[in-house]
């Protein structure tokens, strides 16, 4: 727990738990910064004394201030100087302005900073070589972290961003703004903002990928434009964890759990690999047609993914849904009597791995001698259903379902799974570091 008290005029913040009390930091108070152009940015540097003087050698650094103002608290527009704002604290006290805004510059860099209470906590227009890192952004209304109006080489990477209205990170702008290109959104924590965690609207050629993803009140990461990458993120505890309206993307790697559809697709030429679409209350992917955008879900490509204990489908293709191909995939104990369903037209399900239809094998040529039906108007069915899967997978165990009130076995965490692997082996080495020390004293 954060505490802040303040003595001659300096605010400390003091780190509180049951055990020890630590002084982490002093800020300063210091009245809002708000800078035009860079002879405005140079001649404040030389009045506060600020390091650097905005050359890529020497950034300009503003640090250790605290700020409480319901205004801009730090803005910086129409320059190109270098500069790091780092390690301060911002309340914007009545959501009114922006905590952060920078608007038309460059080369500037936003790190380690705590933001509350903003209208938009950090808001950067039409940029270029930005840095938003490891800042923590909460309670603002129109956005945790905004990229906009043209903005391009942006990396948005390691922040907390949580408990914000209008969206945790959101590169775009609801009322209409220039496409922002090339914006990596990586390793950050995006947990309980309203109503998703991540926004994609007016994008292009983003990298989203190594996030921690959960909590948030509809869709882990929406998708309305733009081609994209989004790959190796972990989505929990949403309603969606990615939905795709508009635009396409290739989805990848990603591990998607405990929400009601793990990706819902209403839109073209996306290409869904490799991901573990596990333990949700509907669907494992859904493809729909979008009445508000008139897209629907076709042509998509779905390839080895492995897709498990969804308490209604596995995969599931809705009325118009058209011409995606499915194969390579592993379905395990999806739904009740069928693991997918086909209510769409021309869709192809084929040489999957369906784990209740492995037999009979007569020629033993790893195909199953009778096609796979799937449910739905389509009458559609796999034709070379894999007796085995075809590539090494990790053994699954059988735990209870805790979807919902469903009772239908589920598939625990794997032997083999990277993640525990590494975290048995560091508990280990700790094990064993400790040991050693103890024996030495």
């Amino acid at each position: 727990m954060l505490s802040l008290f303040t003595v001659n005029g300096s605010i400390f913040a003091v780190a509180l738990n049951t055990d020890t009390i630590e002084i982490a930091q002093t800020y300063t108070p210091h009245a809002v910064i708000q800078i035009h152009g860079n002879t405005e940015f140079l001649a404040q540097d030389a009045i506060e004394n600020w390091p650097g003087d905005g050359s890529p050698e020497s950034p300009i650094i503003i640090s250790g201030y605290s700020f409480a103002a319901a205004e801009w608290m730090f803005r910086v527009e129409n320059s190109d100087l270098h500069f790091k704002f780092v390690d301060n604290q911002l309340d914007g006290l009545s959501n009114l302005w922006c905590g952060i805004a920078i608007v038309n510059s460059a080369n500037g860099m936003i790190i380690d900073n705590y933001v509350q209470r903003a209208a938009a906590g950090i808001h950067v227009v039409t940029v270029e070589n930005f840095v938003i890192q490891e800042n923590e952004v909460l309670d603002s209304i129109f956005g945790g972290i905004v990229v906009e109006d043209g903005s391009q080489n942006v990396l948005v990477k390691n922040n907390i961003v949580h408990d914000n209205e209008g969206y945790g990170i959101h590169i775009g702008n609801p009322y209409g703004s220039d496409v922002s290109h090339n914006v990596t959104i990586t390793g950050n924590n995006v947990h309980d903002n309203s109503p998703s965690g991540i926004r994609l609207l007016e994008a292009d050629d983003c990298n989203v990928g190594n996030n921690e993803i959960h909590g948030n009140t509809l869709n882990g990461i929406v998708v309305e434009s733009g081609a994209h990458n989004i790959n190796f993120n972990n989505i929990t505890d949403c309603v969606t964890g990615i939905l795709l309206s508009e635009g396409n993307c290739t989805i990848t790697h990603n591990s998607i759990s405990n929400l009601e559809y793990a990706i819902s697709v209403g839109t073209e030429n996306n290409t869904i690999s490799e991901n573990y679409l596990t333990n949700n209350e509907k669907d494992g992917i859904r493809f729909f047609h979008s009445y508000t955008t008139g897209f629907k879900g076709a042509n998509n490509l779905v390839a080895g993914n492995v897709i498990a204990n969804n308490s209604r489908w596995g995969i599931e293709f809705t009325t118009d849904a058209d011409a995606n191909v499915i194969q390579d995939n592993y379905f395990f104990m999806n739904g009740g009597t069928c693991q997918a369903t086909d209510n769409g037209v021309n869709n192809i399900i084929d040489a999957n791995y369906w784990d209740d239809w492995t037999s009979p094998d007569a020629n033993n040529d790893s195909i199953v001698d009778t096609p796979y039906v799937l449910s739905g108007d389509a009458e559609n069915s796999d034709l070379h259903p894999m007796v085995i899967p075809d590539r090494s997978l990790p053994p699954w165990y059988i735990t209870p379902c805790n979807c919902g009130n469903e009772t239908t076995p589920t598939t625990a965490s794997y032997l083999g799974d990277p993640l525990i692997l590494t975290v048995g082996i560091s508990s280990v080495v700790v094990i064993l570091i400790v040991l050693v020390f103890m024996k030495k004293r």
